[in-house]
This record gives C-alpha cells, sequence and structure tokens, in this order.
C-alpha cells in the first residue's frame, strides 16, 4: 500500500471513529460540525492529489445558481453534467480540492466540457430543491445548444442519486434524455432498506449506517422517504439511456446500486456494471491516491466514448 493510501485510508477511519463515538454519546448530528469535518478531509485530499493546472477553469454560474464550467479540453462536442456528492447537506465550498480536481480528470479523460452545478443544500433547503435545481441546470445547457446526444450526467454518492432521480423526472416530464449517465456508489434509497447497511457496517472505512441514518430526516419529510425523485430505488427505469454504475465492496451503500442495476435490467435498460471489492465509498473521485479510481476514470471515459454518436 503506498504512503498516500494508507494516510487517506487511516484518516477516513478516524472519521468513522468520531462518528461513532457521538453516537455513543447520544450527542445529536450537528450539520455545521460535520461540514466543518468534511472541509479539513478535503485541505487534505487536496494535498494529496493536487488538482491538474493544464486546463481552462472558472467559477460560473449555470441557470443562476453558482458552479463550476471547465473548458473542453478536445475538439468533440461531448459535455458532462456533473452532480456532486456530499449526502444533500455539503457542497462544493466543503469539498472543492475533490471536485476540483475530479472534475478535471473527468474533462480530459472523456474529451469533453463539464458542468458542475453546486446545488441548493439541506437542511437549509429541503427536497426537492437540489432535483429543481439539476434539473433546471440541464434544461440551461439544453438552451445553450447542447444536443441531448452530446450530452452526459454523472454523479457520486447523493449526486447519483440525483441522477438518476434527474433522469426520472426528464422521462416523465417528456423532456429529452441525455445519452448516457453515470453513477459512482449512488445513494438510492434513503429509506435505508439495504442489507449491507448493516452487513457492511464494519468494513466500510468511510461511512457507517447510524450516523447516515441521522441525515434524511435533515432532507426529507417522513413519509418521503420511498419517494423516487429523492430515492431513485424505488422508481421506474422503462426507457432509460445507458447507465453505467460503479461501487465499491467494502461499502455500506453497496446495495443501493445492486438493486437499481437489477431493476434496469429487468426494465430492458443497458446497464454496466463496476465493482471494486476492496475499495470504498465514491473511490473514483480519489483517484489521485487510489490507483483503482484512476481505472475508474479509464473505464468511464470508455463508457462515454462508446456512447458516442
Amino acid at each position: 500500500m503506498s504512503i498516500k493510501k494508507s494516510i487517506f485510508i487511516a484518516c477516513l477511519k478516524m472519521g468513522k471513529r468520531k462518528e461513532r463515538l457521538r453516537n455513543a454519546q447520544n450527542k445529536p448530528f450537528d450539520v455545521e460540525k460535520s461540514r466543518k469535518s468534511i472541509e479539513i478531509l478535503n485541505k487534505l485530499i487536496g494535498w494529496l492529489q493536487p488538482v491538474r493546472n493544464d486546463i481552462k477553469r472558472e467559477m460560473t454560474h449555470v441557470d443562476g445558481m453558482p458552479g463550476v464550467h471547465i473548458d473542453n479540453p478536445s475538439s468533440t462536442q461531448r459535455v458532462i453534467l456533473y452532480l456532486h456528492g456530499g449526502a444533500y447537506i455539503k457542497g462544493l465550498k466543503h469539498l472543492s480540492s475533490l471536485y476540483h480536481y475530479f472534475s478535471a480528470e473527468l474533462a480530459v479523460a472523456c474529451e469533453a466540457e463539464v458542468w458542475m452545478p453546486d446545488y441548493r443544500l439541506a437542511p437549509e433547503y429541503p427536497y426537492p430543491a437540489a432535483l429543481e435545481d439539476v434539473y433546471a441546470a440541464y434544461q440551461s445547457l439544453l438552451s445553450k445548444g447542447v444536443e441531448p446526444r452530446h450530452l452526459f450526467v454523472i454523479g457520486d454518492s447523493a449526486g447519483g442519486g440525483l441522477t438518476l432521480a434527474l433522469l426520472m423526472k426528464l422521462r416523465d416530464e417528456g423532456k429529452p434524455l441525455p445519452k448516457a449517465a453515470v453513477t459512482l456508489s449512488a445513494w438510492t434509497d434513503l429509506a435505508l432498506t439495504g442489507e449491507s447497511m448493516i452487513k457492511r457496517d464494519d468494513l466500510d472505512p468511510m461511512l457507517s449506517y447510524k450516523p447516515v441514518s441521522d441525515v434524511p430526516p435533515l432532507i426529507i419529510q417522513k413519509g418521503q422517504e420511498k419517494d423516487p425523485y429523492i430515492s431513485p430505488l424505488y422508481g421506474n427505469y422503462k426507457n432509460f439511456p445507458p447507465l453505467m454504475m460503479l461501487v465499491g465492496g467494502q461499502e455500506i451503500l453497496y446495495d443501493d446500486t445492486l438493486r437499481v442495476v437489477e431493476k434496469a435490467k429487468k426494465a430492458g435498460v443497458n446497464v454496466t456494471l463496476e465493482i471494486e471489492e476492496e475499495m470504498p465509498h465514491v473511490y473514483p473521485v480519489f483517484a489521485g491516491i487510489l490507483p483503482e479510481g484512476k481505472k475508474a476514470i479509464e473505464h468511464i471515459s470508455l463508457f462515454v466514448k462508446k456512447n458516442v454518436v
């Protein structure tokens, strides 16, 4: 194991131990403390995997909301709408180094322009604010002249769930769908019914069931746990574009991906599933630290290019 990887995994486990201690002491979940903790991890990640400086990146606005735009480093017409993770409660200002790094790597590997909206966060703006924002961002790209056949939606964790929910909303409203979509460790079930939530709790170096269970009440009202637009596991996948879904074998959200893959395949969707058994949650975004993450970016690039008309 490399020094970078050792430091990274040790920090993940330390964060998980702190969360478990908080729960053992029956301390309530504190959103601001959680955000500050992730900002510390974000700084470490920025040191372990520096952002490349050979492409143009700018802070911009996507349909009125703040975001990041990365110019296409090639001459292709490909555009990626990237939906960041953060459990719906953390945004780009908390995870800037991580997502500036990963979006740049995606842009280069996929030879694509990348737009990354900084959608509104819970609990200040609960469901359906995030979905409304990414829906508006998608429509904004179409209004700029981006053709759906050149457009890809990619998201990780909560952003992976948003990716699937966005596709459902677009389809349900008769709007043009993107050419294909990719999810990384998608959070698809805010009811938290997956067996892996418990069975892989000790295996997961990053997430733990009890702290995760504190988050849905910040996002949704009671009774909305199985609304497909926030928990796309419970939705219908008929007429979806091709999907690529990646998940780490160590994570408690493992079943959130596996169950969606099963449903989507039964609906006739062309689904590519990749499982890295020894990897944690959203491992591709740590490509500068984890060799498996670098390989995942290569595979995402191949998937995107394969689905270009």
